[in-house]
């Protein structure tokens, strides 16, 4: 009985208590022999009136009444016990906890067999925070009940709350030294003993707990558990054996014998549990993944056996059904092996069943990026997980690359600066949607707001070698700022000494100082390092060489 029953008993209850007093029947009688006929004093009879009264007052919530009926009781006749309790648990609930205590000890000291006295004795000094008290309180209740585990826990509670594991401890151990071992006591002798610092302690509970019951597969389940947090893997493989001598069938003992053993580096036997268990139709398709998944991220069990628990996975997974749940998380291990195509194909798998998850959006957008020829498949995509998802950047800019590089400057340019709002903290992302604002203004004659792109480029890529460039030739088309935009054009020549591109700027701007000699040295480089052919690099090499030779 728990110490919150104590306190909800029944009117009933109350009045047998209450009623018997420090009366005791005599012992040895017959039980079904006729009671002789007592005369009752008009004393008498007046007191269990009041005590009747005083109860009914009391059942109705009219304490004050009560309490001044139980007292009457007491001036009356002051053995009688029940008025005693009674009046204290009033005074209790009131929060008058001194005169509660004064009440409650007279009706024990006047009835110390009755348990609900003793009860409401311990709860006082547990409202008075007097531990020891209590603590002498439930020893006293204990020695007349030994058999009430709650009591114990009570007990045990009192010396937790003392912050004294040690003999909330010992309370445990005598519990179990008179009934022998039980789950109850034990779990909590363990998280006392971890709660001390002593985690050996607390696995010999559980060890205790297992061989009293070999066949309750779950102790030894946490014993190796445990193990495995604290890397002793030959410990717990003991205890997973033990499972599976009792329960071959478990769907999930394999999986957890095939952690143990790629963990002591057994791959073999790694890859034969993990094999049973993921052939198990007890475990359900996307588990299956996972675990197989989360094998596959050791290193050498992947170069050893990637290829059979593929083929395994493969077979596995063409019997699930589409609802399963398992595409995306076969998607995820897909794409891990670079296996792009496939990949994209469970993530659309998914998504016919489930379009709620951006992530599944994104990582079908990275698969069919990496896929070649799909471009217009990537562009539909982008455009459907943004109509879903329109607070999400890379949809937008996945649309916006692709417009802006095939010069389709009037669609990309709404995009990208819907992007830019969006790209705010992120820096590389940021400075790619500036660049591209910066040529689509540029593109369109707007200089000037070309330019305040390049420069916030800059600020977040400094020495960006093309950024550096494209603002660098920008100035050079102006003919302005021609000294700040040499000096780009050199830092970016710093990044990539023979790009030809560069050279045509930097060549550009020295033709455009007058310095031609110089302009013609780096125009003629520029030329020799092309590799794709450039009218603009032709033009640039004519106008200048014609230029130099006068």
């Amino acid at each position: 009985m728990t110490i919150n029953k104590v306190f909800y008993i029944s009117l009933l209850t109350l009045l047998l208590a209450s009623c018997g007093g420090s009366r005791k029947a005599p012992q040895g009688q017959n039980p079904y022999q006729r009671k002789p006929i007592t005369e009752v004093s008009q004393q008498q009879l007046d007191i269990q009136g009041l005590i009747i009264d005083a109860s009914a007052k009391q059942s109705i919530g009219n304490n004050d009444e009560a309490l001044a009926l139980y007292r009457k009781v007491i001036a009356t006749d002051p053995s009688e016990a029940g008025a005693w309790y009674q009046a204290g648990k009033i005074m209790m609930q009131k929060g008058w906890l001194d005169s509660a205590l004064h009440y409650t000890l007279q009706a024990r000291h006047l009835d110390d067999s009755n348990v609900w006295y003793a009860l409401q004795l311990a709860h006082i000094y547990d409202l008075r925070h007097d531990s020891r008290q209590l603590v002498a309180t439930w020893e006293e209740i204990i020695g007349q009940h030994p058999s009430v585990l709650d009591y114990y826990y009570n007990l045990a509670n009192t010396h937790i709350k003392n912050n004294d594991y040690a003999k909330a401890i010992e309370v445990l151990d005598r519990f179990e030294k008179r009934y022998g071992v039980s789950e109850e006591v034990s779990m909590q002798k363990q998280r006392l003993w971890g709660a001390l610092g002593k985690p050996e302690k607390a696995r010999e509970e559980l060890e205790r707990l297992a061989a009293a019951a070999p066949n309750e597969t779950r102790y030894n389940a946490i014993l190796a558990e445990g193990y495995m947090q604290e890397k002793n893997y030959k410990k717990a493989l003991h205890y997973y054996n033990q499972i599976l001598a009792h329960n071959p069938d478990d769907e999930y003992i394999h999986i957890s014998l095939a952690q143990c053993h790629l963990l002591m580096g057994d791959r073999r036997n790694a890859y034969s549990h993990l094999r049973q268990g993921l052939r198990n139709p007890a475990i359900d398709c996307k588990t299956r993944i996972l675990y197989a998944g989360e094998m596959l991220r050791d290193e050498k069990f992947f170069a050893e056996y990637s290829h059979p628990l593929f083929l395994l996975i493969d077979t596995l997974a063409a019997d699930c059904p589409p609802t399963a749940g398992h595409a995306y998380a076969y998607g995820i291990m897909l794409a891990s092996q670079e296996r792009y195509a496939e990949a994209a194909v469970q993530f659309r798998n998914h998504l016919a069943t489930d379009s709620s998850q951006y992530e599944a959006w994104e990582n079908l957008m990275y698969c069919v990026n990496q896929t070649p020829d799909h471009e217009e498949e990537l562009l539909d995509i982008a455009r459907r997980a943004t109509k879903l998802f329109p607070l999400h950047a890379q949809p937008y800019f996945i649309q916006s690359r692709i417009l802006f590089y095939n010069e389709k400057t009037d669609e990309a340019l709404p995009l990208l600066e819907r992007l830019e709002r969006l790209a705010a903290g992120k820096d590389d992302l940021m400075a790619e949607t500036c660049y591209m604002l910066a040529e689509c203004y540029k593109s369109k004659g707007d200089t000037a707001r070309a330019i305040t792109y390049y420069e916030k480029v800059l600020r977040i890529w400094k020495d960006n070698p093309y950024a550096l460039n494209a603002y660098a030739y920008t100035l050079a088309e102006q003919g302005r700022d021609l000294d700040h935009a040499a000096d780009m054009a050199q830092q970016a020549l710093q990044k990539m000494p023979d790009d030809p591109n560069i050279l045509d700027t930097y060549a550009w701007i020295l033709f455009r100082q007058g310095r031609c000699p110089e302009a013609l040295v780096q125009m003629e480089k520029a030329i020799r390092n092309m590799k794709e052919e450039s009218q603009t690099l032709r033009d640039h090499y004519d106008t200048i060489k014609q230029q130099c030779q006068k």
